[in-house]
């Protein structure tokens, strides 16, 4: 109950400082700036680390990099079947493609199933969904940004700009980082350091909402905005379980039988949007 309570908060408050003049374009751009290169990775170097990795986790984290396919796949069929342009496409990549899976999947999945299932919840968001984020999430904003399509970039030159984003991705660094230390402890000041600055990203990007936020959805947005919910919503949780009840079991039976896996993954592909791929694609 916090957590939502939090958001409304900051939501509230974003709103309030726009409508007040509080606040910039300007200031949601530093904002941006802040939860990209400085709250992400920290939460990156708090939770990877001290994953202790084994078999059973193979479907948390090969999950989200399936759907995204699957998801991907159905965004850009229905774009082009009802004519979405260019940057609308992207941008219902961006909303559909990635859950948020650790400020509402965390507490979500310990109220209905305990500590015990956290640690599940945890590798789908941390290998699935983050690593995903910080390496397709980027692919998305090249392949569909305006200026590439713009300057009618070559084939080279958007490879080239794509690695370049995921290369210099803070979180992706991040992630490289925490996987070459697995298992170290960390050093009492960097471990308070880190998770005080972690405790900044959701009021950070919940406020970050809040400032562009309007009750009035304009003509245009409505059509994709039906489209991107009726896929994140409905279709992803229920492709999810035919996967995980049919189709992994037939390829992987010496990983399957666990049903409190096989719940929590289908749950946490039931996630609404991510925020973060939001401000990643008004950044």
């Amino acid at each position: 109950m916090f957590n939502f309570i939090l958001i409304a908060a900051f939501l509230v408050l974003g709103f309030t400082a726009r409508q007040l003049k509080l606040v910039t374009d300007k200031t949601s751009h530093v904002l941006n700036q802040c939860v990209i290169y400085i709250c992400l990775p920290s939460v990156v170097l708090l939770r990877i680390p001290f994953i202790d990795l084994n078999p059973t986790f193979l479907l948390p984290a090969l999950m989200p990099w399936i759907m995204f396919t699957i998801i991907a796949s159905a965004v850009v069929f229905s774009a082009k079947l009802l004519g979405f342009s260019r940057n609308v496409t992207g941008a219902m990549l961006m909303v559909c493609c990635f859950g948020n899976t650790s400020f509402f999947g965390f507490p979500m999945v310990s109220a209905f199933w305990g500590e015990e299932a956290l640690v599940y919840a945890i590798v789908y968001d941390v290998l699935g969904s983050f690593l995903s984020l910080a390496v397709l999430a980027n692919l998305i904003i090249v392949l569909y940004a305006s200026d590439a399509q713009e300057n009618k970039m070559t084939t080279a030159a958007l490879i080239a700009s794509m690695l370049k984003r995921i290369v210099l991705f803070p979180p992706f660094i991040a992630v490289l980082l925490s996987l070459s230390i697995q298992g170290i402890e960390y050093p009492v000041f960097i471990q308070s350091s880190l998770e005080l600055i972690a405790l900044l990203l959701v009021p950070t990007t919940m406020f970050i909402v809040g400032m562009h936020f309007s009750f009035k959805i304009e003509p245009e947005i409505r059509a994709p905005l039906k489209v991107v919910l009726l896929i994140k919503l409905i279709f992803t949780p229920s492709v999810a379980a035919l996967i995980v009840y049919f189709i992994w079991p037939a390829f992987m039976p010496m990983h399957y039988g666990n049903s409190l896996i096989d719940e929590v993954v289908i749950f946490e592909s039931a996630m609404p949007p991510m925020v973060t791929t939001s401000i990643m694609a008004i950044h």
